[in-house]
C-alpha cells in the first residue's frame, strides 16, 4: 500500500527517475509530470495525498516560477522543493519568496534530494 506521494515536475526526465530508484523499496509513489496549465488543477485535486512537490526549473525558470507562486492558492499545499541549475542560483530567494521551502542548486546527488523528500514525508505522518 502506498503511504506517500511525491510529485516531480520537470521538462525532461532526470530527478523523477532518480527519486523512483531512491524510493523503490519504500511505500512512496513518485509521479512525474511536465509543467503545463492543467498541472495545478491536478495537484489541487490530490493535495492532501502529496507529501512533497519537486520542481526542476532547468530550462523552464519562468513557468516554474509561475507554477510555484500559484501553489500558494491551494489548501493543504505540500512542501515544495526546487531544483535550480547553477547558472540560475541567484534566483533562489525569488523562489523562496513565493513558496519554495528548499532550493537545491545543481550539482548535487540524488541521495540529497531523496533525504529532503524523506524529511517531508516524515513530517506528514
Amino acid at each position: 500500500m502506498i503511504e506517500s506521494k511525491i510529485i516531480v515536475c520537470e521538462a525532461s526526465p532526470r530527478w523523477g527517475s532518480e527519486l523512483q530508484r531512491q524510493f523503490l523499496s519504500d511505500r512512496v509513489d513518485v509521479k512525474v509530470f511536465s509543467l503545463d496549465t492543467t498541472l495545478q488543477k491536478r495537484v489541487a485535486q490530490i493535495s492532501e495525498q502529496i507529501a512533497t512537490i519537486v520542481v526542476n526549473a532547468k530550462g523552464r525558470v519562468v513557468s516554474s516560477f509561475q507554477f510555484v507562486s500559484r501553489l500558494g492558492d491551494i489548501p493543504h499545499i505540500p512542501i515544495v522543493f526546487l531544483v535550480l541549475p547553477e547558472a540560475d542560483a541567484a534566483l533562489e530567494w525569488v523562489f523562496r519568496d513565493v513558496g519554495a521551502v528548499n532550493v537545491l542548486v545543481e550539482p548535487f546527488r540524488a541521495s540529497e534530494l531523496a533525504k529532503c523528500c524523506q524529511k517531508a514525508i516524515s513530517s506528514c505522518r
